[in-house]
């Protein structure tokens, strides 16, 4: 089974199984969050589309909030822990391993320095790497877990908003367009009636 397929049977698991769908979406965010597996998984797109079953009555939004932002939380601490003893030897011809990879979070280090933890979670395909190579260069563990878990607060608030509030706004959307259609119908009746009544006025004065 393709990734794609297999994370599509996941939607459609928690969407109808409510008590096991929270502890898919903790693994989720949890492996969306681990280093380099979660260069392949849509972990952003995932928590947008359970927002959205949240708006919809799925999920309790405070319980799924608490869980996708503890997911995130363990998998960058996981990331951190690896990343501090690890030997990993980027390369440019590794597939996973990739040398940009190192460079790109070198560069946030060096730009943003603890923060870094912070901006990295919201830079997409390089999100999972940037809690590894701060591990690899040493930075102080409470500096990072400060960073970590303010940074899936704010994740988890942006995402699963996005899909909970749009799932609102497409029931009002829904709600006024069946209003403005009815509305509109009833308009454009009394201008054929309108239109009707004057074109028979107006013959009846020619006669």
């Amino acid at each position: 089974m393709h990734w794609k397929e297999f994370f599509q049977f996941l939607l459609l698991f928690i969407s109808e199984h409510q008590g096991p769908g929270y502890l898919v979406i903790f693994l989720v965010s949890f492996l969306e969050s681990l280093a380099f597996v979660g260069l392949f998984i849509p972990g952003t797109t995932f928590m947008v589309f359970v927002g959205f079953l949240a708006s919809k009555g799925f999920f309790n939004i405070p319980e799924l909030f608490i869980v996708a932002v503890a997911g995130a939380i363990a998998g960058d601490a996981l990331s951190f822990f690896l990343g501090s003893h690890s030997n990993v030897v980027f390369s440019a011809k590794s597939k996973i391993f990739k040398l940009k990879y190192l460079q790109t979070g070198e560069g946030l280090l060096k730009k943003y320095g603890d923060k870094s933890v912070f901006v990295g979670r919201f830079l997409g395909p390089i999100r999972p790497i940037i809690p590894f190579v701060a591990g690899m260069f040493k930075m102080e563990p409470k500096k990072f877990y400060f960073w970590n878990i303010l940074s899936a607060i704010g994740w988890g608030t942006l995402y699963l908003s996005l899909g909970y509030f749009f799932g609102a706004a497409w029931d009002i959307v829904a709600r006024w367009s069946r209003k403005l259609s009815f509305t509109l119908l009833i308009g454009v009746i009394l201008i054929i009636l309108v239109y009707w009544v004057v074109t028979m006025v107006k013959a009846g004065q020619k006669k």
